[in-house]
């Protein structure tokens, strides 16, 4: 889940080792969650729902989908993982990218959820296309990233540079691009990136009444900055990249 504290996150990582798995790891529907697939099958597959196609491209989406599995994927050593589309959402999929009006929980902007589809059990992640942000007095409705793109054909080439290549912080990406800062945090990828790690299983790591829950058997005390605590990256810090391991290591 991400709340309106990610622009107040610090600008770099700090000190490294602060991570946390989630709590619902231990729960019957724990399958869910994108760890098990990957080690049992070495396959993800994943769908899309867009209810607001005017705004937000499926092609777009579906390579920021991918780009940021990826980005879990390689910092846990499972690059042999393939990862696949399915149209039309029918059959069996392990996650489900939806964008459309939230009415169960308006103003989390997008989140995650642990879901079952009388078959099969999956992850939502679900943005809020009603969302608007108002931080700084200034209305900022969720966005694609394909929006700030200068070549939108291009975009599968920029996500690898901003997240791989040349790896950016989101107010980094923003000041390069003479863009709003919070427009860019509210836009598609990042948030993506955020709640995919919720998606494999990692909690949140900062403090807020409405969070997944870290298991303190499997959390660290201190929790600098990173992806999951204030979504200011397009890329994986020290501290993503330690928890994804540890994840993947505690059910190999």
């Amino acid at each position: 889940m991400r709340f309106l504290v990610g622009l107040l996150g610090i600008l770099s990582a700090q000190a490294a080792f602060g991570w946390g798995l989630s709590s619902e790891l231990n729960e019957s529907w724990a399958g869910a969650r994108l760890v098990f697939p990957a080690l049992r099958e070495k396959a993800i597959t994943y769908c899309l729902r867009n209810e607001a196609p005017d705004r937000f491209d499926n092609e777009s989406v579906a390579l920021q989908v991918e780009s940021a599995l990826h980005l879990w994927l390689s910092a846990a050593g499972a690059e042999d993982v393939k990862i696949s589309r399915l149209p039309n959402c029918s059959g069996s999929f392990h996650l489900l990218v939806q964008i459309g009006e939230e009415k169960r929980w308006p103003g989390l902007g997008s989140y995650q959820l642990s879901s079952w589809d009388k078959t099969h059990s999956y992850s939502l992640v679900k943005f809020d296309s009603g969302f608007v942000s108002n931080i700084g007095g200034s209305k900022t409705p969720i966005v694609d990233f394909r929006r700030f793109s200068r070549d939108p054909a291009a975009i599968s080439a920029q996500l690898k540079r901003i997240s791989v290549e040349e790896p950016q912080t989101v107010q980094a990406f923003a000041k390069a691009s003479t863009l709003d800062p919070n427009a860019v945090f509210w836009s598609t990828y990042p948030s993506l990136i955020h709640e995919l790690g919720h998606s494999f299983g990692l909690c949140d790591t900062y403090e807020a009444p409405m969070k997944d829950q870290c298991d303190p058997a499997y959390s660290t005390p201190e929790q600098p900055s990173s992806v999951m605590k204030d979504s200011t990256y397009f890329y994986l810090t020290t501290d993503d990249t330690t928890a994804i391991q540890r994840l993947f290591q505690r059910f190999r």
